[in-house]
């Protein structure tokens, strides 16, 4: 054990000897260079103008955690170090004033020696009186003190480094259950997912919308198929103007899933009451796909666009761009004239 030198280097020297950890083993808990600890336990840090105060300061916390002292110690040490009265409080044998009353005797016997000529050895740490840790009262082994012998307290407390294996191996069997919880979590929404997916996709194929989204198909639903319309417009036909707008009125029991697509938007399903309607719109192009995208069915939809209502024919798939709706405006205007459905608006 290092002597009690009253200098906050040396004792914090002497505790990291009797915790047995070399300069290597601070360097590797605290990853303070090896010569910058050497030079602070040879005490060139504290008292150097040079060096930053804040960060000796830091610097102290982290030796003295590193061998066991606690930091709010370390901050009192360093603080009575600069208002001088700094007596040894971190030396490991400091106990209430017993290191500074060893070092009286110390320099006492070496007063006494050096009259007499006697060389006299610094007496050690462990040939302190020790205090019995039972009362006097009751002897070792009595019938009224029934628990286990009490063990002193050595007033040394665990390193960092046997703190951090008592937290890893207490928090261990915690970390495993939070994992499996949240494993067990992550399998039950992809199956939730999974199960949304199946109930909701349609296993219908794509069908090809440019063979049956043309006028003729409009026509037919009219009950006139020897019409054919014109892409370029008949006279009185109202001209197609963006954003298309086509209205869905259901009938019958209502739609459901009733597919649509409003470009650029994807393709998504709406669920319409009996009697109700939904409106959709476009820049570019409107889709209708009928329920679960097989086609409408004339017995629950009817469909109105720039003034014209009509019942698509069955299983129909109606695009309307700028390639079919002009065509289909003319052919409406050709089998609706003036009494008809309701005219068209200009």
């Amino acid at each position: 054990m290092a002597p009690v030198s009253h200098t906050l280097e040396a004792d914090l020297r002497a505790a990291r000897e009797a915790a047995k950890l070399t300069i290597e083993d601070i360097h590797q808990e605290t990853r303070l260079a090896t010569d910058i600890l050497k030079r602070f336990e040879s005490g060139q840090l504290i008292g150097d103008p040079s060096f930053n105060a804040v960060y000796l300061k830091a610097f102290a916390r982290s030796y003295g955690e590193a061998v066991g002292i606690r930091p709010h110690k370390v901050d009192a040490a360093m603080e009575a170090v600069k208002a001088g009265t700094y007596r040894g409080e971190l030396h490991p044998d400091y106990v209430d004033g017993s290191v500074k009353a060893a070092e009286d005797e110390q320099s006492t016997s070496k007063d006494d020696a050096s009259a007499t000529g006697e060389t006299v050895k610094p007496q050690k740490a462990s040939q302190f009186p020790k205090v019995d840790p039972l009362p006097a009262a009751i002897p070792t082994g009595s019938t009224a003190f029934e628990g286990p012998t009490p063990v002193p307290y050595s007033g040394a407390r665990p390193t960092r480094r046997l703190q951090k294996n008592v937290r890893a191996t207490s928090g261990g069997s915690f970390d495993t259950a939070w994992g499996a919880i949240l494993g067990v979590t992550v399998l039950v929404v992809l199956a939730v997912c999974t199960i949304l997916w199946l109930l909701f996709r349609s296993d219908s194929p794509e069908p090809d919308v440019a063979t049956t989204a043309g006028a003729d198909t409009a026509l037919t639903a009219l009950g006139d198929s020897s019409i054919s319309g014109s892409s370029t417009g008949q006279s009185g036909a109202p001209r197609l103007t963006f954003p298309v707008e086509v209205t869905v009125v259901a009938g019958g029991d209502g739609l459901q899933s009733f597919r649509v697509t409003e470009v650029p938007a994807e393709r998504r399903p709406v669920w319409v009451e009996p009697g109700e309607s939904v409106t959709f719109s476009s820049n570019r192009s409107v889709v209708l796909w009928g329920e679960g995208g097989l086609g409408m069915n004339p017995n629950e939809v009817t469909l109105r666009f720039r003034g014209y209502e009509w019942n698509p024919p069955p299983g129909q798939i109606l695009r309307i761009d700028s390639t079919y709706g002009q065509t289909l405006l003319d052919s409406l205007h050709t089998v609706f004239p003036a009494g008809g459905r309701p005219t068209p608006q200009s």
